[in-house]
């Protein structure tokens, strides 16, 4: 069975529909493990994408909620208090408002002045079902969008990275943040996985590896295309990555990328859909922030900046990690320690080994992707805290370990051998640890609650006084099945025979899961 298991082979169209169908399903099981509204701000995006399948897609940009938002009028159905969010020992058992009172109420949202091309898609289904079943559709909508931006990455990655080393920084850039969101109505998760697509795409051509391949132009024109449209800051984080990695070039290459007629229609669409999002901004007044209660005393600039920079950037990369539920999970810290090693074997070796010009573009991306919130957070903390959280930077700072994955292997540090080395122990090794342990952590506090006593937490993520619709055990075994369908197509996509996946019918071989997982 191993000889016959060492010679499977898998064509380009196989491994993409793997990992199409492994991201999709690890999605699909975070949203039916999910309650109502049970992500960050999903009830405020759930009511603007009802209103917008109404027809409400420009509402007055009032004061709705604290200084910012708008009103739209959907079924009652949808509109619910919150009982359990932001308060970790309840469950989410308390939550028995009417699913089915049809009624239209006016009610406020923070999402009320967005653009409304994702609420658009994600909320056709509320339009006929303003209930649980629409929601679920909803998010299984915002699940396909993800898993198909996501597989694009991978499409990309497996032509231009000859040692395959992309696939595990797409792997481990994929986290539980990205993946419970797209299991729930909120445009973070598709501008998430847009930053993915967009680096796999902008690296090669940045330097140079076209041969021939429009396609990578037409990656990058759909990555930026969302990042313009379905959140404010995305045309920032699109700036500066082509900042980094177009920028500090040979005008030469420059020159060329503009004489393809594919760069240049691409170019002219993007520059009309930043022309019409950034009007949408100004004129919807999309960038204003919600009010807090004054903090008391209130703080200094300089207390703030300290806030910021001893506390908020470790928090931003756990928020990258595990930004899940209402940021009311307690993960247990070994999740974070290995995504970092992870993380840091990537990172750590590309900044020695790679050239001056390597090392500008991994720490701009880092230093841009920070220094942001280390203005605008510490500037406005007494009117509104502390905002930003690690979801909003992933979009820029993925660029880092995926340029830092090219530089391994064109400097030769990652062979074929050890791409597939590192590519086993993240597929394999990695991801589970840090995606079934978020996906139980979180699945506890839904069901039972966290416990007031730390020192015997809650463990069982199949018990508790609430449980999903179809129960604990259904959305479990999706993920972990999801799971193993993207480990099992990062195995054969590291196949040291494979040649670039220029033709579709590329057969990739599988090899065995000792060679995968062994030391080089």
């Amino acid at each position: 069975m191993s000889r016959l298991r060492d010679r499977l082979r898998f064509s380009s169209r196989t491994l993409l529909a793997m990992f199409f169908v492994g991201y999709f399903v690890v999605a699909a099981g975070w949203a039916l493990a999910t309650p109502y509204n049970g992500a960050a701000d999903e009830m405020p995006h759930l009511i603007r994408a009802a209103g917008v399948v109404r027809g409400q897609i420009a509402p007055a940009p009032v004061d709705a909620v604290s200084g910012t938002g708008a009103y739209q009028t959907v079924p009652k159905s949808l509109v619910r208090p919150k009982c359990w969010q932001q308060q970790p020992s309840v469950p989410a058992s308390c939550d028995h408002f009417n699913h089915d009172d049809r009624t239209p109420v006016r009610t406020p949202t923070t999402a009320g002045r967005y653009n409304p091309a994702y609420y658009a898609i994600v909320g056709l289904p509320l339009l006929i079902w303003p209930s649980m079943k629409g929601l679920l559709l909803a998010r299984l909508i915002d699940a396909a969008l993800v898993a198909g931006l996501l597989t694009l990455a991978f499409s990309a990655v497996l032509r231009w990275f000859t040692n395959r080393a992309g696939v595990a920084a797409v792997v481990l850039m994929t986290t539980p943040t990205v993946l419970s969101l797209a299991g729930a109505v909120n445009p973070s998760s598709v501008e998430m996985a847009a930053g993915i697509l967009l680096f796999a795409a902008l690296i090669p051509l940045a330097h140079g590896k076209l041969a021939a391949e429009p396609r990578m132009v037409h990656y990058a024109g759909i990555a930026s295309l969302v990042l313009l449209t379905v959140r404010a800051a995305g045309p920032l984080w699109l700036a500066a990555g082509a900042f980094a990695l177009l920028i500090p070039n040979r005008w030469a290459h420059i020159r060329e990328l503009l004489r393809m007629r594919t760069m240049r229609i691409w170019l002219g669409a993007l520059a009309a859909a930043g022309v019409a999002s950034l009007a949408w901004t100004m004129s919807m007044r999309t960038l204003a922030l919600m009010y807090i209660d004054p903090l008391s005393p209130p703080f200094t600039y300089k207390q703030a900046l300290e806030v910021v920079v001893l506390q908020q950037w470790g928090t931003y990369l756990q928020q990258m990690v595990a930004a899940v539920s209402w940021l009311d999970v307690p993960v247990p810290t070994y999740v974070f320690a290995v995504w970092l090693v992870a993380l840091g074997g990537l990172l750590m070796p590309a900044l020695v080994v790679g050239s001056l010009r390597d090392r500008y573009r991994i720490v701009i991306m880092v230093v841009i992707a920070w220094i942001v919130p280390t203005i605008t957070d510490p500037a406005n903390a007494n009117l509104h805290g502390f905002p930003t959280q690690g979801r909003y930077l992933l979009p820029l700072f993925v660029g880092a370990p995926l340029l830092a994955a090219e530089i391994l292997g064109r400097e030769g540090v990652l062979t074929a051998a050890r791409s597939r080395t590192m590519a086993g122990w993240i597929a394999f090794v990695v991801m589970p640890v840090v995606h079934l342990t978020v996906l139980a952590a979180t699945m506890v506090r839904w069901q039972s609650g966290v416990s007031p006593d730390p020192m015997r937490p809650h463990f069982n993520p199949f018990n508790g006084v609430w449980h999903p619709e179809f129960g604990s055990v259904v959305p479990f075994v999706a993920v972990v099945l999801g799971l193993v369908a993207i480990a099992f197509a990062s195995w054969a996509a590291t196949n040291p025979s494979s040649a670039r996946g220029d033709a579709a019918a590329e057969t990739v071989e599988m090899p065995s899961v000792r060679a995968a997982l062994s030391v080089a």
